[in-house]
């Protein structure tokens, strides 16, 4: 839908996909892999702004789960992007963490890659957060956690979807991102 517009998409492979097993396992490798997830989106800006069809000034970012957790972090630290669509995230991921079954040693290390240090930081940026009444995983108060932890402007939606949300989701997250970044 947004490609018709003009739009264009550069999507990573999550840092796990270089090794086989789930996203997390609750190891000291994934820290190191999540920091890795945040450097590779910020060479993907860097890749973006050198493509001459690109306007460096119109580039969007968006994450859902994990996605919205790296997204978090990477909106305080990237200023060249212009909005940040978060879905399904939380201000603090590290208690689900806890909740999987990680130490306390483990959820302390973790801590710094908690979205609600940096997303304080995302303006000018936008940020919209998209979450469903039926989330298990990361439920409604902590997504108001991250709406209230983001910078202004930003702006909260929910959905009648557990975490994977739905396709009204995907439709309000195409027409706000057509707004914020200017697509015919």
């Amino acid at each position: 839908m947004l490609a018709q517009k003009g739009v264009a998409g550069l999507l990573i492979a999550a840092p796990y996909t270089r090794r086989s097993g789930q996203p997390i396992r609750l190891t000291a490798e994934d820290l190191d892999e999540f920091v890795q997830c945040v450097v590779d989106l910020r060479r993907g800006v860097d890749l973006l702004t050198d493509r001459p069809e690109i306007d460096p000034e119109q580039i969007g970012y968006v994450g859902h789960s994990y996605g919205a957790i790296a997204g978090g972090v990477l909106s305080g630290l990237e200023k060249r992007i212009k909005a940040y669509v978060l879905m399904a995230g939380a201000a603090k991921w590290t208690p689900w963490l806890g909740r999987m079954g990680a130490t306390s040693t483990y959820v302390d290390r973790m801590a710094i890659t908690d979205p609600g240090y940096y997303v304080g930081h995302a303006a000018p940026a936008a940020v919209l957060l998209q979450n469903g009444h039926l989330d298990t995983t990361f439920v409604e108060q902590d997504a108001k956690n991250l709406y209230q932890a983001a910078s202004n402007p930003k702006e909260i939606r929910w959905y009648d979807a557990d975490h994977n949300l739905n396709e009204q989701a995907r439709q309000d997250r195409a027409e706000w991102l057509q707004r914020q970044l200017g697509a015919q």
